[in-house]
């Protein structure tokens, strides 16, 4: 079994670029930092190479600094922003090499079936390599529905967590 540190809430002691260093001594052997949106890609790399560690997932969408819809997979009213910041986080996923970019699928009460799909396609026609987790807590999913989306789900890296 492999443990990651999740850096948004663990070693918040130390700055930033210190953190990795303090998660691998702590005997780490990755991080997961849900927000890296924030951070140089590069340089948090770099710390996390110094380190020895791995990346072991980031989360999408980037905030929404605007102040709208906090999750967007699922979210209609967030479609005309979807490949933008799905953009902007495969960007992230390139540089960080996390095994997994968590998908929020955002609010329960906003969500659409068919707007998940839809941005599914988008998202594997994006990456064809990366791997994804649709996080199911978030915006619990009938079951049912989410064996829909593993067999209609045009990526076959694609993954439900249910954390």
């Amino acid at each position: 079994m492999r443990f990651a540190a999740d850096l948004g809430h663990m070693f918040q002691v130390h700055p930033a670029p210190e953190r990795p260093q303090a998660a691998a001594e702590a005997g780490f052997d990755g991080v997961t930092l849900a927000d890296p949106y924030h951070l140089n890609a590069q340089a948090f790399r770099d710390d996390l190479t110094l380190a020895g560690l791995a990346g072991a997932s980031i989360t999408a969408p980037p905030p929404n600094y605007t102040g709208g819809v906090p999750g967007w997979i699922a979210a209609p009213e967030a479609q005309p922003r979807f490949e933008r910041d799905a953009q902007r986080a495969l960007r992230y996923g390139q540089v960080l090499r996390p095994s997994v970019i968590i998908l929020d699928p955002g609010p329960a009460a906003s969500a659409s079936e068919e707007t998940l799909l839809k941005n599914l396609h988008v998202v594997a026609r994006l990456s064809a390599s990366q791997r994804f987790a649709l996080d199911c807590a978030r915006a619990p999913l009938d079951p049912t529905f989410a064996a829909q989306v593993l067999a209609e789900a045009p990526a076959p890296l694609l993954g439900l967590l249910f954390d």
